[in-house]
């Protein structure tokens, strides 16, 4: 077994663990929105995760079969594709997939998934003012490394699932006006009263869907998230047993390297104070960096861009930070969420809803 396998094996198990829940769902068309989730998070662990770890040794040809196949996954996540149309395309990643495990030549790695040295906390003072509460969240950052090094996979996971509630809390506590937070399409609301809930009843679901419709994270980061969040659930032995999952060594790391994602996001989104001539007028960005930055918001990679507009992936890149310094944001991510939040860009699902 080669080194490369290592990712090539967890995507494999992924797929058939996948593949295994989807024959048990006793309906025709997969609607629900967690199924629907856990499925993305599936294709998406292949592109975010295990992808990258083979570029340098694997040809681009061999890894482009198997993105072939995921991707039609993450197209048939998009509406209430048919049960069987996932069971065919799930077998045809499966298969992929198990074709690639020819092309690795070299010894494997003991374990691939655990960070052999503890990354130090983000600074969380944009957050965290109070130096208790900052103290706690450095303290979590580091609980949840430890817990992957002792190969605690659902201790880690329970830990990631808290860490980013309280950052979820903290960045919904920065706003001086939380008027936005309650007129949002995916603010939970009183079953009885049919008014918004106050905050301390929010619980992860509502504070992840809020967050990525007010930009502060990626449309990717919240599909992922979404499925930490019901993996988180499995601390209820009654609810691994039924649904039949179990989490593999390199589940939590693709939780941690979410985690860090989604920790930088909402670090980000923090607004520095602006200017009253910025507040008059929006950024000027050409029709190109709009359309690089809403692929970047549908979770499509540079290679991907270049691809659909017949370009190099230099030349996306010069456009993607041109319009990052324009909207004077740090990464790719928080520029295509300030670029919906602005108007800039309006996702499919936004311009399908409103015509």
């Amino acid at each position: 077994m080669s080194a490369n396998a290592d990712p090539i094996e967890a995507c494999f198990r992924e797929v058939v663990q996948a593949r295994n829940r989807v024959s048990r769902m006793k309906v025709k068309q997969v609607t629900n929105t967690g199924d629907r989730d856990y499925l993305k998070s599936v294709a998406y662990s292949w592109f975010k995760s295990h992808r990258p770890l083979l570029v340098q040794s694997i040809h681009e040809d061999a890894l482009e079969t198997v993105d072939v196949k995921l991707r039609a996954v993450l197209d048939a996540t998009a509406h209430s594709s048919a049960k069987t149309t996932y069971l065919a395309e799930l077998k045809n990643a499966k298969d992929a997939l198990s074709s690639l495990r020819n092309v690795s030549l070299v010894p494997a790695r003991s374990s691939p998934s655990a960070p052999a040295v503890s990354e130090l906390p983000p600074d969380f003072t944009a957050l965290a003012s109070d130096p208790v509460m900052k103290a706690i969240l450095e303290s979590r950052w580091a609980e949840c490394q430890r817990c992957i090094r002792a190969n605690a996979h659902l201790a880690a996971t329970v830990m990631m699932g808290g860490l980013l509630e309280a950052l979820f809390v903290a960045r919904a506590n920065r706003m001086t006006n939380k008027a936005p937070l309650f007129r949002a399409k995916a603010t939970p609301m009183d079953s009885k009263t049919k008014k918004p809930l106050v905050l301390p009843e929010w619980t992860l679901r509502p504070y992840i869907d809020v967050a990525a419709e007010l930009g502060w994270i990626s449309r990717s980061g919240k599909d992922v998230a979404g499925v930490l969040r019901d993996y988180r659930n499995y601390i209820h032995p009654e609810k691994e047993r039924a649904h039949g999952v179990n989490l593999n060594d390199h589940d939590p790391s693709m939780f941690w390297e979410v985690t860090k994602s989604l920790a930088r996001q909402l670090l980000s989104s923090v607004s520095a104070p602006v200017q009253k001539s910025q507040t008059l007028e929006k950024p000027q960005l050409t029709d190109r960096e709009k359309q690089c930055l809403l692929c970047v918001w549908e979770g499509k990679s540079i290679r991907e861009t270049s691809q659909i507009f017949g370009a190099s992936e230099r030349t996306i890149h010069f456009h993607l930070e041109n319009a990052a310094r324009k909207l004077n944001v740090g990464n790719l991510q928080h520029a295509a969420a300030r670029s919906v939040s602005l108007g800039l860009i309006v996702p499919v699902q936004k311009r399908n809803a409103e015509s």
